[in-house]
């Protein structure tokens, strides 16, 4: 379930792997709670008590625990999930009158109810601390209902709780395995030492430490679950945290014990043992640590190369292409002034041919010259088109928002349309931004296109449309022209690329390549559609804010 959304319910309450964890120590719980009635309501001592002189478990312990454990498992299952709130419900009344009546604060008592039920002579429900078992149970009923609230500070408390249930639980389960029996042992101890029935604390502790993997905000359990290196070396202190003081305690109990030694040297046996024990353990994991740290700075090292390595080749590669690019634009110069110059001149000597000469050439000879003149023209329009498109890619742009009616009307002028034979029909059109000249271009591209192409129909039709969707500004030129091969639409808008011969329709192929080029380098895109003998569309879309260059 998804930890970063808000709970509701002690239903909800278990997150990750704990549903299965909190079935299992429900199932706990339960048999515990039900060998303890059994003991009582059967007059068995061995079922209340953990051995002869430990403290038994009263029934009203053994009812509070019962409820604690069918709250869990329900919390762990799937379909009784929702009996989960009830249960607690009832835990938090159950342990609450309990710690009410143990103080006085309400009469009677409700072990004396349970124990009336059955006639067992000689037998108490005392259990050593009632106070400290009911304060225990009313602790891990609230747990349970402020581990999943949606506040912080409630949580934390209900984690407080749940932690202080298992240090009391701990503590106790420590004073039985050190011998400490408090009616006969080792030793005799003071009555206030927090004792609870040995069965109650170890289900106590089982019920805090689910609670407290449940928590949301349970960081101890997600620092030994994570994967990192913090996790690894939480999950191998934590052994050695919990066992290493129990270990040396239960040495230093039974040295005193056996005589080897008085309690003070006992004592200082253990405090050298305890330094002795973490001074290596420290030793052994800040090397482990001091490793992990060498082979993270090597590893920087590395990395720092191979960034000034890649540094040092993108500083190459854009020398490179500043090169490329220079001498691009020397190619242009030299196209422009060098090229051009040749062509002039050609075009020039061949019509003074055909005007001072005429008189001496034949009809083929006017052809040939007449040819001549055509592809020379044709050669300085397809370098101008070049020129054209290497401009779109690299003039500086100035990006603007501005009304592209004005410059549709402008281009149609331009062409010189005849509107008595030709349809023109320009419908609204969006504001767009970018460079004002140079979408100009991408309109007189495209218009006359439209007015080629359909400039052999009897009463042709052009539309100049425009919307606005998704963020973008879009505009389409629409003829009833000859149209084109659908199958062949991704080729319109290359370099060079026609789909028609030069003897039906004049052009070089590169008008919509420069199209393209501008509508891309505005952040935009470009598109076809049409059919043969049924017209054409073209179009293109600008964001709303601006493209980049």
């Amino acid at each position: 379930m998804d930890v970063t959304r808000p709970l509701s319910g002690v239903s909800h309450f278990v997150i990750g792997g704990w549903p299965t964890y909190a079935g299992l120590a429900g199932l706990l719980l339960l048999s515990v709670s039900a060998l303890a009635f059994v003991g009582w309501f059967a007059a068995v001592p061995a079922l209340t008590a953990s051995g002869s002189g430990f403290y038994l478990m009263r029934p009203a312990t053994a009812l509070g625990v019962a409820v604690l454990g069918t709250s869990l498992l329900c919390a762990g299952s799937g379909r009784l999930r929702v009996l989960a709130t009830p249960a607690a419900s009832l835990l938090v009344a159950v342990a609450a009158l309990d710690f009410a009546q143990t103080l006085g604060l309400v009469p009677g008592r409700l072990d004396a109810w349970l124990v009336s039920l059955v006639s067992w002579p000689g037998r108490s429900p005392q259990d050593g601390s009632p106070l400290l078992s009911g304060a225990m149970l009313l602790a891990l009923g609230l747990a349970l209902w402020l581990l999943p609230a949606r506040r912080r500070w409630r949580r934390r408390i209900g984690n407080l709780l749940a932690t202080g249930v298992f240090g009391l639980g701990l503590l106790s389960s420590l004073g039985y395995g050190y011998g400490y029996t408090y009616t006969q042992g080792f030793r005799t101890v003071a009555t206030a030492y927090p004792v609870v029935p040995l069965p109650f604390a170890f289900a106590a502790m089982a019920a805090a430490l689910v609670l407290l993997g449940a928590s949301r905000d349970g960081a101890c359990v997600r620092l030994l679950t994570a994967r990192g290196e913090g996790g690894r070396l939480a999950r191998r202190l934590l052994p050695v945290s919990l066992l290493v003081p129990i270990l040396i305690g239960w040495l230093q109990q039974l040295g005193e014990w056996m005589g080897y030694y008085d309690r003070g040297f006992g004592d200082a046996m253990a405090v050298v043992a305890s330094i002795g024990v973490f001074t290596f353990v420290l030793y052994r994991y800040s090397r482990a640590l001091e490793y992990a740290d060498i082979q993270r700075r090597r590893a920087a090292r590395r990395l720092n190369a191979l960034n000034a390595a890649l540094e040092a080749r993108v500083h190459e590669r854009t020398a490179q292409l500043e090169a490329a690019v220079q001498n691009l634009e020397s190619f242009s110069y030299s196209v422009s002034h060098d090229l051009r110059a040749p062509l002039r001149s050609i075009d020039n000597f061949s019509q003074f041919l055909v005007e001072d000469y005429a008189d001496r050439l034949d009809a083929e000879g006017q052809r040939l010259v007449g040819v001549i003149r055509r592809n020379a023209q044709r050669m300085g329009q397809l370098i101008d088109d070049m020129l054209a498109f290497s401009r779109a890619g690299t003039c500086e742009m100035v990006h603007a928002p501005f009304d592209p009616a004005p410059l549709v009307e402008t281009v149609l002028e331009d062409l010189a349309v005849d509107r008595e034979r030709c349809e023109i029909v320009v419908g609204p059109l969006p504001r767009l931004h970018g460079d004002k000249a140079m979408i100009r271009q991408v309109l007189f591209n495209l218009l006359s296109n439209a007015v080629k192409f359909s400039a052999s129909r009897e009463r042709p039709r052009i539309e100049v449309a425009g919307t606005v969707a998704d963020g973008e500004a879009r505009i389409t030129v629409t003829d009833n022209g000859v149209g084109f091969d659908p199958a062949f639409a991704h080729k319109l808008f290359r370099m060079f690329e026609r789909l028609h011969p030069d003897a039906e329709f004049e052009g070089t192929g590169v008008g919509l390549a420069i199209v393209r080029r501008i509508v891309e380098r505005h952040g935009g895109r470009v598109w076809a559609e049409g059919n043969v003998g049924a017209g054409a569309s073209f179009g293109f879309s600008l964001p709303l804010g601006g493209g980049t260059q």
